[in-house]
């Protein structure tokens, strides 16, 4: 029975004394809402873009060349997330 009061004292002193302003987690907190997401918005842009040319160009409604370039954009957004 004390095993488990312990172990719960001491996780909720450990999370306590995590804070906001550690340097790791305001790094990785900066780096998540200024690269990593909006990269990833903009693959989504293009992705949705490639899925709209390739409809309309299988349709017969777009030309080759517009769909080659929506899935270049698309292809340089992905790669864009690659390490």
């Amino acid at each position: 029975m004390f095993r488990p009061r312990l172990l719960l004292t001491s996780l909720a002193i450990a999370l306590g004394a995590c804070s906001p302003q550690d340097p790791q987690a305001v790094t990785s907190a900066a780096l998540a809402q200024q690269v990593i997401l909006p990269t990833y918005s903009r693959w989504v842009e293009a992705d949705q873009a490639l899925a709209s040319s390739a409809l309309a160009y299988c349709q017969g409604k777009e030309d080759l060349a517009k769909a080659r370039d929506a899935f270049h954009a698309a292809q340089k957004a992905w790669a864009e997330l690659q390490p």
